[in-house]
């Protein structure tokens, strides 16, 4: 008989999510993460002792280490790489942009998979960027969305199991409905929280002032004052 619930799909692949993030960890360091995973994000309030077995965990990790073979598509992209890694030429522009900020802001070139996720998720993103205002989806938006899909696609290829998105589906329809909830959008600043617990963002006294606005318009008069998360903001020069 199995001890405790089956382990599901989406278990399986926060397992091999956990072990891309940390590859030298063993299985009970992992077993051990995914299981406060499950707990921080309610997915399971409580959990039967010693579940997800370490021997389950161990033969995902080694359907998923098998799988971990290197990948034309991380490999830094380029307008070269378009001969065999075709993306639409309407897109061109918005990869260029994406790839540039890659460099330049985040010291990492856009790799072919991403690029590939920028050009399929640009015209969704302007439609988002026009729900609270903006011109256009920066390159900043594009390349977190990018990577977001790009890491589900990987740690599919890592299970040998379709990816898994369906939260990521959910927020980009809620934006682009402008119907982002407040929890929604703690959520994706919780990526930016550091050991002290508070939320370290970078930001220009410009785009500060575009993302007060776009707060309002949720209908949250102090955007940065949540006593939930403390933001700190280390101000960089506005370009």
């Amino acid at each position: 008989m199995p001890k405790g619930p089956v382990v599901t799909h989406e278990v399986e692949y926060l397992i091999a999510k956990v072990y891309k993030e940390h590859p030298k960890w063993k299985a009970p360091a992992i077993r051990n993460e995914v299981r406060d995973i499950l707990r921080r994000t309610r997915r399971a309030t409580s959990l039967p002792e010693r579940w997800p077995s370490l021997s389950k965990v161990q033969k995902v990790l080694a359907d998923v280490r098998r799988n971990d073979i290197p990948s034309a598509e991380d490999e830094p992209w380029s307008i070269a790489s378009l001969t065999n890694h075709p993306i639409p030429p309407d897109a061109l522009p918005v990869v260029l942009e994406a790839a540039e900020h890659c460099q330049r802001a985040e010291n990492k070139p856009l790799t072919i998979r991403e690029a590939k996720w920028v050009a399929r998720l640009h015209i969704l993103l302007n439609t988002i960027a026009a729900q609270y205002g903006l011109a256009r989806a920066t390159p900043e938006l594009c390349c977190f969305w990018a990577a977001a899909f790009a890491t589900h696609e990987r740690i599919g290829e890592l299970t040998g199991k379709p990816a898994l998105s369906r939260d990521l589906d959910y927020v980009l329809y809620t934006l682009s409905r402008g119907e982002i909830t407040r929890e929604a959008a703690l959520t994706e600043l919780s990526r930016y929280v550091g050991e002290d617990g508070k939320v370290h963002l970078q930001v220009s006294r410009r785009d500060l002032r575009r993302a007060q606005e776009a707060w309002r318009k949720l209908g949250y008069p102090e955007p940065f004052n949540d006593p939930q998360v403390g933001i700190v903001f280390e101000e960089v020069p506005d370009e």
